[in-house]
């Protein structure tokens, strides 16, 4: 929605505001899309002719617009204050003058020059839509007709609070708590569709809350009929200035674009609610930004969650995001903690582009919400097992701990049961080697010489440990040559006392050998005897037998 009728809606939002807010508006508008203030202020230019022009055709001569005053009477109503005025008329707090009820009423007024236009139409439109609409939750239409002056008027159910979301922050209601109100919203704007009734502008000032926590859905000025409407393939021009008077930030994009307007048109505004009470924050930013960038983000922009918003900036808490979590009783890390998961679930399917993918009706979004505060599995949520259990030990939190110590107290006794018996079988297998070494030693009383051996090699590798640790620390470990084999400490002087014992069987049969080739009296040299001795333990195929004599090797001269 582009051009002119981007222009009507600004035009339509202006007339709603006082003649001070007013003037501030059309400067921003201005500012910041001079464009669309030529087109609003020509509209604005040509209400004033119209105006002008109607008070002096029906006022010419003896004047019969009455002056509204505090005190004075309208037909059977009492005036008391004035309440608010816009672009269609003038609202004031009366009470019934001829005593039928003193309930005080809100008695809206359309304005003079309006009596012929579309204007009339929807007035009285509204009217017939508050008359069939009977709910604790919506404002209720008291009276309706037509003053002496030709005015028309409409006497509803005054509501004394104030809107829904300064009500929640002053009394710094919790995500709980606001739930629970947004859920009376909910019935109100549910009943009404049961009527074939879609409102098409729900937003805080439209909903106020009494002292008592009693939440009023109000302003059906441009609600559209279902029933009436739908069957008509061509657009009405009540229909189309309905559209037009649509408030952007809580517009659904069919809205914007001129679709169809069926109930999840409201659906999508809830979510948008929603989404302002949890969080405090608007989908599309902040407020201040031209008709035609809030369109195209409601058209083209995703939904950021409303856990995803910034909250700390180089580890400070950013004071935005405090004066946020305060008003919601809370912390700002523990409110965005609180948003995360079912919330942000909810309203992002509630805020769905595409209007298939919504919740098929207001009652469905209610129900999710409902499943929520109770800690059920939402249906916008794919229902997976470890979710169901999470929000099962979320209901029974005392019966789920309860469990869990039991079960953890049992696993811990037979972990210790398990522990204990295999330390008994691993003392048991260490204990028994020692018994048949001993009963084996016992049986074998006389000693052989395998166990003199052993003895031996045990002796001469205590001794070499005390020489190493007698020496010091040993020098860095040196890596040894590929296809070497390392050898234990016993394996190495088991291999040096046979290489002993081969050793002394050479020298004994060498000494032998050579006593018999030179006698048995004959004197033997040291060097003899030393030769003998070695070569007495020499084996058959080696380098010289022991029956060869030794050669010497010729001194050379």
């Amino acid at each position: 929605m582009t051009g002119w009728r981007a222009a009507f809606a600004a035009f339509e939002r202006l007339l709603g505001l006082e003649s001070t807010e007013r003037e501030q508006a059309i400067e921003k508008l201005r500012a910041q899309d001079p464009g669309l203030w030529v087109q609003v202020h020509t509209l604005l230019r040509a209400d004033e002719q119209a105006e002008r022009a109607a008070f002096l055709d029906q006022h010419q001569g003896n004047s019969e617009r009455q002056q509204i005053q505090i005190g004075s009477t309208l037909g059977a109503y009492r005036i008391e204050r004035r309440l608010g005025e816009g672009g269609m008329g003038e609202v004031w707090l009366a009470r019934r003058a001829d005593g039928l009820f003193e309930t005080p009423v809100a008695l809206k007024l359309l304005h003079l020059h309006l009596g012929q236009s579309s204007a009339r139409e929807r007035f009285l439109r509204e009217g017939r839509i508050l008359g069939e609409l009977a709910h604790r939750h919506v404002a209720r239409l008291l009276d309706a007709g037509i003053l002496p002056g030709g005015q028309l008027y409409l006497a509803i159910e005054y509501v004394e609070g104030d809107r829904i979301d300064r009500w929640c922050d002053a009394r710094q209601l919790d995500l709980p708590a606001r739930i629970t109100l947004f859920l009376q919203v909910c019935a109100a704007v549910s009943h009404a569709h049961a009527h074939l009734v879609v409102h098409r502008d729900i937003k805080p000032s439209n909903i106020l809350v009494t002292p008592d926590g009693e939440a009023k859905l109000l302003d059906f000025g441009i609600a559209k009929l279902v029933e009436h409407e739908t069957g008509s393939g061509a657009e009405t021009e009540l229909t189309r200035l309905g559209g037009r008077a649509m408030t952007p930030e809580y517009a659904a994009p069919e809205q914007m674009s001129g679709a169809a307007i069926t109930v999840v048109t409201d659906v999508y505004s809830l979510g948008v609610l929603l989404y302002w009470l949890l969080s405090g924050r608007r989908p599309y930013g902040d407020a201040g930004q031209t008709y035609s960038q809030i369109e195209r983000q409601i058209l083209d922009a995703e939904v950021p969650p409303m856990s995803h918003w910034r909250i700390s900036e180089r580890s400070r808490i950013l004071p935005e995001a405090s004066a946020i979590a305060r008003t919601r009783g809370s912390l700002p890390r523990k409110l965005r903690e609180a948003l995360k998961g079912d919330l942000d679930t909810i309203v992002g399917k509630a805020l769905q582009k595409a209007p298939g993918r919504r919740y098929a009706s207001v009652d469905a979004l209610a129900d999710d919400l409902r499943r929520h505060l109770d800690n059920q599995p939402v249906l916008a949520r794919p229902d997976t097992f470890s979710y169901r259990v999470r929000k099962f030990g979320r209901r029974h939190r005392l019966t789920v701990a309860a469990t869990a110590l039991v079960t953890i107290t049992l696993l811990g006794g037979l972990a210790g049961t398990f522990w204990q018996a295999h330390r008994a079988r691993g003392g048991g297998a260490r204990r028994r080697p020692g018994r048949v070494g001993a009963s084996a030693s016992g049986r074998s009383s006389g000693g052989n010489a395998k166990s003199t051996q052993d003895e031996t090699v045990l002796r001469l590798d205590l001794s070499e440990r005390r020489s190493d640790a007698a020496q010091g620390p040993r020098p860095p470990y040196r890596r040894r040559r590929p296809g070497r084999r390392r050898q234990s400490r016993r394996h190495r002087a088991r291999r040096r006392s046979e290489i002993a014992g081969r050793s002394a069987q050479r020298s004994r049969r060498d000494q032998g050998q050579f006593r018999s080739s030179h006698g048995s009296t004959g004197h033997v040299p040291p060097r003899a005897a030393a030769a003998g001795k070695n070569a007495g333990s020499r084996r058959p195929g080696s380098r010289q037998h022991a029956c060869q004599p030794r050669r010497h090797r010729p001194v050379p001269e």
